[in-house]
């Protein structure tokens, strides 16, 4: 039973770093996917020239 509890307690953070992550990429998901899209729309002309 002792060894158990550090996984609970550590599946518990990792979720809450995930949760963290997912607020953190959603308020910057705009900017994120603008430069995403501006990089591969480069990479495309690039490419195609």
């Amino acid at each position: 039973m002792g060894r158990r509890q550090p996984v609970r307690v550590l599946t518990i953070r990792a979720l809450t770093v995930r949760v963290l992550l997912v607020r953190a990429l959603t308020v910057h998901g705009s900017t994120v996917r603008a430069l995403t899209v501006r990089g591969l729309t480069v990479r495309g002309l690039t490419i195609r020239v």
